[in-house]
């Protein structure tokens, strides 16, 4: 603001209007508020969006020689609850067959599995329909088809019924093998094998040491032995020690068949081991790897903090501007206070409190003048004492010299 212009103004007498448009000069307006709320959501809805576009990128249409793999994206096919449904059927019929109310909660029944309907005081009860029970998915749920190739089709179907017809042989004959194990090691069969190995050596020997005694004693009656004698007797020990020999040695004979008799029954267990580990195991299923499914990570749009740092240069701006008008309108007060100083008519004064006494008699007040609240003296009460001191402006109001007071 030019100084000189106002003190112009001030001498042909516009000073009224040239103050009012230009000596204050109005705060700027403060900026809106941010709506941050506003800007959350927007936040939440980019980063929806920003989700799906995820799901379509990272998850392409697969063509492999073994088939194919295609995601949509939908509502889905509808799912129907069939439990549901079937339970809220015989609930209806239930109360049908017996009006007394709504269902509200069951009971224990006359069985100990059974629960029978607790009614409430109402007696309608509307029929289930299926469309009570169907859902479909959202728009954003997607549907991941897999589709084999025809001969890959083919060997799947193969390899099903291969493992259908294991399980089915699993089926008849697990019970055999279940028998077949639960039957313990018995050794009694080992020692019942010892034993008829025995039975048949000695079935050879008995008769051959038969005949050998009597040949011997004949020999020895020829000899002119007679029992009690020294002689015989050596005879007779000496035959019967050979003869326990050869029996001794058809026993360990017949005890090598225990080992064999045992490991065949094991060998037995081991083969019915084997059969149900073999339907155990089967023939598996396998299916072509294709990719799964999976999200991908994109940033998101960073609209919250774009709403935050907008709000931040908004506010910085408005400071800047409010310092720039307060520094100007602090330099018009100076000046303002300069030319209220001189300008000390009554008549441009306001909101007039009178706070001391000058020398000369008059009094000293505090006003408001030009928007500009100072203290001084009233012109028509100098002019009352020192009318040297008081002159006449252009515009017709009284100026005081404050250098001559």
């Amino acid at each position: 603001m030019d100084k000189s212009r106002i003190l112009e103004a001030i001498r042909n007498g516009s000073v009224d209007p040239f103050f009012s448009s230009l000596y204050h000069k109005d705060s700027p307006s403060p900026p809106a508020t941010p709506d941050y709320a506003g800007a959350a959501q927007a936040q939440g809805q980019a980063n929806v969006e920003t989700a799906r576009l995820q799901g379509r990128m990272n998850n392409p249409n697969i063509v492999t020689p073994y088939g194919s793999q295609t995601v949509t994206w939908g509502t889905g096919s509808p799912q129907f609850n069939q439990s549901a449904y079937d339970k809220a059927m015989q609930d209806y019929k239930l109360f049908s067959a017996n009006p007394g109310g709504t269902i509200t909660g069951y009971e224990q029944g006359p069985d100990a599995d059974s629960q029978r309907p607790i009614y409430s005081s109402a007696n309608s009860m509307a029929m289930p329909t299926r469309e009570q029970f169907t859902t479909t998915g959202s728009g954003d749920q997607p549907t991941v088809t897999q589709t084999l190739s025809p001969a890959q089709q083919k060997l799947l179907d193969s390899q099903t019924q291969i493992s259908q017809y294991l399980a089915n042989i699993g089926t008849s004959e697990l019970p055999r093998l279940q028998a077949g194990l639960a039957q313990p090691l018995d050794s009694g069969s080992a020692k019942a094998a010892v034993a008829k190995a025995y039975g048949d050596i000695t079935s050879r020997l008995d008769p051959q040491w038969q005949e050998a005694g009597a040949q011997n004693e004949t020999k020895l009656r020829n000899q002119g032995l007679t029992a009690g004698g020294e002689a015989y007797d050596s005879a007779m020990r000496n035959f019967n020690q050979g003869k326990n020999d050869a029996y001794t040695q058809a026993n360990l004979a017949a005890m090598q068949y225990a080992p064999t008799t045992m490991q065949m029954d094991i060998a037995g267990r081991d083969q019915l081991l084997n059969e149900l580990n073999a339907l155990r195991s089967g023939s598996q299923v396998q299916n072509p790897q294709f990719q799964q499914y999976q999200g991908s990570q994109i940033g998101q749009t960073p609209i919250m903090q774009g709403a935050q740092q907008q709000a931040a240069w908004d506010q910085n701006m408005y400071n800047q501007q409010v310092g720039s008008a307060n520094a100007f309108n602090q330099g018009l007060f100076s000046l303002g206070g300069a030319v209220a100083g001189k300008y000390s008519d009554r008549r441009l004064k306001s909101n007039i409190v009178k706070i001391g006494t000058h020398p000369l008699g008059i009094g000293i007040y505090e006003y408001d003048i030009f928007g500009h609240r100072t203290q001084g003296v009233m012109a028509d009460e100098v002019q009352a004492v020192m009318p040297d001191a008081v002159i006449q402006s252009g515009s017709g109001y009284l100026m005081v010299d404050y250098g001559k007071l």
